[in-house]
């Protein structure tokens, strides 16, 4: 079982404690509407890939930036996000 798995925009370590902790800088995504959709899609990875002790860095924005709708981003983000927690499981 891994500790910890990186993809280009995201980093997931395990914790030993229950529970999902999430870290979405503000320096790294302006708007309060996309950090909290953005952590209501990682709830939604989580409870999808079953991973209950984790916490999820957002690292950098760069290359979502290029997404012609909300939609899309948040398809971009999920999909990421569900092959990062895979991973941990």
């Amino acid at each position: 079982m891994k500790r910890s798995v990186q993809s280009p925009h995201f980093k997931a370590f395990r914790i030993p404690v229950e529970g999902l902790q999430t870290v979405l800088p503000k320096r790294v995504l302006k708007k309060a509407v996309d950090r909290n959709g953005l952590r209501r899609i990682i709830r939604e990875s989580a409870r999808a890939c079953h991973v209950s002790a984790v916490r999820v860095v957002l690292t950098n924005n760069r290359g979502f930036d290029g997404c012609p709708s909300r939609r899309a981003l948040k398809l971009a983000w999920r999909a990421e996000l569900d092959a990062v927690l895979m991973q941990l499981r």
